[in-house]
């Protein structure tokens, strides 16, 4: 029973539809592993950092996890159990 969504963690419609998805094919949601992240990109020093590279690190690593912890989190209190793991 695999299956995967092609999905940007930092796009929340991306996010709402992978959970949707998800949902649609197994039912429910009893785990999720925010393990998506991602390093410094080019490794530049801060000095030289763009402000695109930074936003796009901010983005994968913290707002994918407050979106797909948002949208998971729903179904679980609806179920009544479940877990998170950061």
């Amino acid at each position: 029973m695999e299956r995967f969504c092609v999905t940007d963690v930092a796009q929340e419609a991306d996010v709402e539809n992978c959970v949707a998805e998800t949902l649609a094919h197994f039912g429910r949601i009893d785990l999720l592993c925010n393990n998506a992240g991602i390093a410094g990109g080019d490794y530049s020093t801060a000095q030289d950092q763009s402000l695109e590279t930074w936003q796009k690190i901010i983005g994968v690593n913290l707002y994918g996890v407050m979106l797909f912890t948002k949208y998971v989190s729903r179904q679980m209190v609806e179920q009544g159990q479940g877990a998170i793991v950061n």
